[in-house]
């Protein structure tokens, strides 16, 4: 599974492996929240500016087509930060 993959990258110490992985996925097909969740937490810890800009207008969608309004708005709220 991508997360289970991604997340063991992380803990050997090779995140630029998870960092293509979740890009590939986030941006190739329809992924859990879970995945945007720890790619949108990739791209502010490595300072990807544009690329979190862009997904981040991604996640809100996805958040929002899952009736987590909330999750949306707060998303929201720290890109505006």
């Amino acid at each position: 599974r991508l997360l289970d993959e991604a997340e063991q990258y992380l803990r050997d110490g090779h995140s630029d492996e998870a960092f293509q992985a979740l890009r590939g996925a986030v941006r190739s097909r329809a992924v859990s929240l879970a995945v945007h969740e720890l790619y949108q937490r990739l791209l502010r810890q490595h300072h990807r500016n544009d690329e979190l800009r862009e997904h981040t207008r991604q996640y809100i969608n996805r958040l929002l087509q899952e009736k987590q309004e909330r999750r949306a708005l707060a998303l929201q709220r720290e890109a505006l930060d």
